[in-house]
């Protein structure tokens, strides 16, 4: 909660997903995935 770090490893997001009930695929598989970045905006491909 108090680190710095601005990103995690699969290692840990699989534990985390592990506790929501998806599975790595399901996560990577969302629509914001598919979302690219287009100045300050969030664009569907």
């Amino acid at each position: 909660m108090k680190s710095k770090a601005s990103s995690c490893t699969m290692s840990t997001l699989g534990k985390i997903c592990s506790g929501l009930g998806v599975t790595l695929a399901e996560f990577f598989s969302h629509p914001y995935f598919k979302l690219r970045i287009v100045g300050p905006l969030l664009v569907d491909n």
